[in-house]
């Protein structure tokens, strides 16, 4: 199991206690998130973007891994990558620094996963 499968199963694991307690609430998030993410307004990338410079900011380890995937399967790049990193460290300071790098190893690990599924021509 990698770091993004272990991190992401203990997340999973977490977060089902919310799910099973929250109810009614829960379901409103669910709502308001679909919308959000539906790409009508605002497209995939940059929602991705965007998410992650808050959970990278938010210090969200699990977030910052789930987005910075979700970033470059929507098409980001490390460059763009490294410049939201590069924002977000002008505007909260060093603090974003660790957790950048950590988005960017994440991310890193997600053009591997994309560069691995790629089909292989047959010459």
């Amino acid at each position: 199991m990698d770091i993004f499968e272990e991190l992401m199963d203990n997340q999973r694991l977490y977060t089902a206690y919310m799910v099973n307690d929250a109810g009614e609430a829960r379901q409103k998030f669910r709502e308001a998130k679909a919308l959000s993410l539906s790409g009508e307004t605002i497209d995939a990338k940059t929602t991705e973007l965007i998410i992650l410079a808050i959970a990278i900011t938010a210090k969200c380890e699990g977030c910052i891994a789930s987005h910075a995937r979700n970033a470059i399967l929507a098409g980001a790049t490390m460059e763009e990558l490294g410049a939201l990193v590069a924002i977000c460290n002008h505007m909260t300071g060093s603090v974003s620094a660790f957790f950048g790098g950590k988005a960017l190893r994440y991310a890193e690990a997600a053009v591997k996963e994309v560069e691995n599924a790629a089909p292989h021509s047959q010459c």
